[in-house]
């Protein structure tokens, strides 16, 4: 095929596409937008209500629990093992048996 046919070929697709996507001429887009409006978030009814009214109570329930047990909780000391670290961050190891191992510090940590 001829590349001036090619090329004409593309540019009708590309045309035809533009004028099927509706670009331009759209008078809604053209409107301003009323900043003093309102704004309604809802949900219109139907089944989509009825589970955002499920979804309302079980929410309700988990915030009212979690302002009664905000303060209500325990810290516990726990002891860890960490492994000892050089200056440039690697981790030591010694041999033991013929095998390199990790060397480990045991340390204490509060967790709420």
């Amino acid at each position: 095929m001829n590349k001036f046919l090619k090329y004409a070929l593309v540019g009708v697709l590309a045309a035809f596409t533009l004028v099927a996507a509706g670009c331009g001429g759209d008078k809604k887009a053209e409107q301003k937008v009323d900043m003093n409006k309102p704004v309604i978030v809802g949900v219109n009814p139907g089944p989509h209500a009825i589970i955002m009214d499920n979804v309302k109570k079980i929410a309700e329930k988990l915030i009212t629990l979690a302002v009664k047990e905000k303060d209500n909780f325990t810290e516990v000391e726990v002891t860890a093992k960490v492994a000892k670290k050089d200056k440039d961050g690697k981790r030591i190891k010694e041999v033991v048996d013929g095998k390199k191992v990790t060397v480990y510090d045991e340390v204490e940590k509060k967790v709420k």
